[in-house]
């Protein structure tokens, strides 16, 4: 009966590390992601996104994908929910008090992954005599991934690969300026939080106005 009962025991073992972690949740921080005007592409800057026993120091990132038109639109147009998706280039965090990185997919020990933000937040685009620029708040949820490698004792290479799951919400602000007879994104701002999601629409629904005036009152340095 022993080799039974060691084979059960093996068994769950092998379940267990096979077994998917929970997701972390990001509770705070701030990514800034900037648009390039007349250039593909858009390079993203966070730093001290933090979770439970988890802190992203810094990474860097660039444009996988954007779902929809939102990055260039017109006056009257309805901006609706829309997706971005980034690829980490260069990423540094903390594990458990271990330190990851700087490492890219590249590296000897390489960091990689997927970010997905999810707008939430429709909006009407103002016209041209709201001033050279403006801009909109939106509630937005985030899932992530980062594939990483742990070391092989005594060695420079990869042990043994980690999937990481992230999962998180707050609320994204973007700003527009005017370029070529259209509005063109030019910043999202994305501010990680845990308030209630009611919360969250109560201010991305009040915001568009706020932001649209403020710039309106702002100089405008188009000229300089």
């Amino acid at each position: 009966m022993r080799p039974a009962r060691w084979l059960i025991s093996s068994t769950f073992i092998l379940l267990a590390l096979a077994a998917p972690a929970a997701a972390i949740s990001i509770g705070s921080g701030t990514a800034v992601a900037r648009f390039p005007v007349g250039a593909f592409g858009v390079g993203l800057v966070a730093s001290n996104l933090a979770g439970t026993n988890f802190l992203i120091e810094s990474m860097t990132a660039g444009l996988d994908a954007m779902s929809g038109s939102a990055s260039v639109v017109l006056p009257g147009e309805i901006v609706t929910p829309f997706n971005v998706s980034l690829q980490p280039d260069v990423t540094t965090f903390l594990l458990d008090g271990v330190q990851h990185g700087p490492g890219s997919c590249s590296s000897v020990q390489p960091i990689c992954g997927a970010l997905d933000f999810r707008f939430q937040q429709s909006v009407r685009v103002p016209g041209f005599d709201v001033g050279p620029s403006f801009g909109f708040s939106s509630p937005f949820l985030f899932d992530g991934i980062l594939s990483f490698c742990v070391p092989a004792d005594g060695s420079l290479g990869c042990g043994a690969e980690v999937d990481l799951a992230l999962t998180g919400q707050g609320l994204a602000s973007i700003t527009y300026v005017q370029s070529g007879g259209a509005w063109i994104a030019t910043e999202t701002e994305y501010t990680f939080a845990t308030p209630e999601p009611a919360t969250l629409l109560l201010l991305g629904s009040v915001l568009p106005l706020t932001v649209a005036l403020s710039r309106r009152a702002r100089p405008s340095h188009e000229s300089k």
